[in-house]
């Protein structure tokens, strides 16, 4: 190959948007269907006028062949992919692949049991890195991303508290009866659809299930969503909503207190983001809320250590 005109390495080069047949996902032992995107690149030292393209489709495509058919993991699969893009490209010194996709799994409604199915965004990512020994060593990512329904902690607020001076002074009723009562009864306020996400690397030796990460993310907003609901079903999901009123900013410290509760022998360099958008109703704007950090100070954090005098 001939060499380039101006001797300036680049970073990244390779194949993007790549698309591959429908493959299987392994989640609490059942095959999922998820249809990945991938995007494969390597380095490009200065000497060097181009990269061998067809290489990088053939890697992908050669290693989907090995993995069709069989149960996987999407961060997996980008690192087979990446050690392979290493071997081939001998002059690269790094690759990155990363696959995106979205899960289809099924579940039940709350109430009737009727069977649903519903959607989270899943991404795959691996970096590997050739050490100045001629080995390889490849790191891992994993994220995980799903809708549900948050209350805005605010409104209700006001509205209990408006509702109790009305029915006080307008109704005559006994200022401890209405707050007896109001306690138990669902309070009007705006909801949310709202975003949650995890990513985070994933050391040697471990494996992280994606559909227990959106369990994680579901459990720190007020609800989940479903696609199929009947009234009964309906009627719970808005009230589990209305009892667990939260901002986005209360999802994620939900987030990080579940994840740290679920993962407790994670090593505590692995660094982690949650990620948390709620799509307002009430403003023209949407809100977000996002944490990075390593696990060691989460830990102390959560066990009041990093703020103890």
């Amino acid at each position: 190959m001939k060499k380039p005109e101006i001797a300036v390495s680049l970073t990244e080069v390779g194949v993007t948007n790549l698309k591959m047949p429908i493959v299987f996902n392994l989640f609490e032992d059942k095959q999922v269907v998820v249809v990945p995107v991938f995007e494969a690149l390597i380095d490009l030292p200065p000497h060097r006028k181009g990269i061998h393209a067809s290489r990088s489709y053939e890697v992908v495509a050669e290693v989907f062949n090995e993995f069709a058919g069989k149960a996987y993991k999407l961060e997996d699969l980008c690192a087979d992919i990446a050690r392979q893009l290493l071997e081939r490209h001998e002059y690269a010194s790094r690759a990155l692949v990363k696959a995106n996709g979205e899960v289809i799994f099924s579940k039940e409604t709350p109430v009737t049991r009727n069977l649903t199915y519903d959607s989270f965004k899943l991404a795959g990512r691996a970096v590997a890195r050739r050490m100045s020994d001629g080995s390889i060593k490849v790191g891992r990512m994993i994220g995980v991303g799903i809708k549900g329904i948050t209350v805005c902690p605010c409104a209700q607020e006001i509205l209990r508290d408006l509702s109790q001076r009305e029915l006080v002074r307008d109704l005559g009723v006994e200022e401890g009866l209405v707050k007896r009562l109001l306690r138990g009864t669902p309070i009007a306020s705006h909801m949310q659809r709202s975003f949650g996400s995890i990513t985070l690397d994933v050391p040697d030796g471990f494996s992280i299930d994606a559909i227990h990460l959106t369990r994680i993310i579901e459990n720190s907003m007020s609800a989940s969503s479903f696609e199929l609901l009947k009234r009964a079903d309906e009627a719970e999901v808005v009230r589990t909503a209305f009892r667990k009123p939260r901002f986005a900013e209360d999802c994620i410290r939900f987030m990080v207190k579940g994840f740290l509760r679920d993962f407790p022998t994670l090593p505590d360099h692995i660094r982690v983001t949650f990620f948390q958008r709620s799509e307002e109703s009430v403003h023209k704007h949407d809100f977000v809320a996002r944490r990075t950090a390593t696990l060691t100070q989460l830990r102390r954090e959560v066990s009041g250590k990093a703020y103890a005098p």
